[in-house]
């Protein structure tokens, strides 16, 4: 694992949380690359190989990358991508509504 750096976004800020958080995932996880196709069924764990310290690292790059705060208990649930998208994309939204 390397030290986690807020990542900004390659193209433009018009682009969706889902590439931005496959973006913090590649680049904090082992495992198929952007290229490979990170599809939104993968396990974090079983096939980008994450152990505890690598989701704590991911949710502190999530925060850093989002501007959002992660509860341990939304961490502990998040199995595949699809549900690291849709917890960010909720938490996004969340903040945006209360003017964040």
């Amino acid at each position: 694992m390397t030290n986690v750096v807020p990542l900004a976004p390659r193209r433009g800020a018009d682009r969706s949380v889902r590439d931005r958080v496959i973006d913090v995932i590649d680049a904090l996880l082992d495992g198929p690359s952007i290229e490979a196709g990170i599809v939104d069924a993968l396990d974090l764990r079983r096939d980008l190989g994450a152990d505890s310290l690598d989701m704590i690292e991911l949710g502190v790059g999530l925060e850093s990358t989002f501007g959002i705060d992660i509860a341990d208990a939304d961490l502990d649930s998040l199995q595949t991508v699809r549900d690291v998208v849709g917890l960010v994309e909720r938490l996004v939204r969340a903040k945006e509504a209360a003017g964040g």
